[in-house]
């Protein structure tokens, strides 16, 4: 079991997240705005912006953690606390340490 555990979580990060390749892309909601080469240009350079974030934090080092919570448990908590050295630190936290909370419409809040 644990070593299916080490594979699935290797795999999922692989699948997901990578750290190796661009895994996210900004886009609006309207494709007219797309459309726009300034409106393109600004969003590649703000997720240029964003993957020197996460690479220069503790990101993909909590990332594992975070999918073994995840495959494990069912659920996953990554706490995210803005810092002056990295601009961006992340803490995973383990399964009983934090409770989920749901409201009237049975949606996690």
């Amino acid at each position: 079991g644990s070593q299916a555990l080490r594979v699935a979580v290797a795999g999922m990060l692989n699948g997901t997240m990578s750290p190796s390749q661009p895994w996210f892309a900004l886009e609006t909601f309207n494709p007219d705005i797309m459309e726009d080469g300034a409106t393109r240009d600004w969003l590649w350079k703000v997720e240029l912006i964003l993957r020197t974030i996460l690479n220069g934090s503790n990101f993909y080092n909590m990332s594992p953690v975070f999918l073994k919570e995840l495959l494990l448990f069912g659920t996953a908590f990554m706490t995210h606390v803005n810092d002056f050295e990295d601009v961006a630190r992340f803490y995973t936290h383990t399964a009983g340490s934090y409770m989920l909370a749901q409201n009237d419409r049975l949606e996690c809040i």
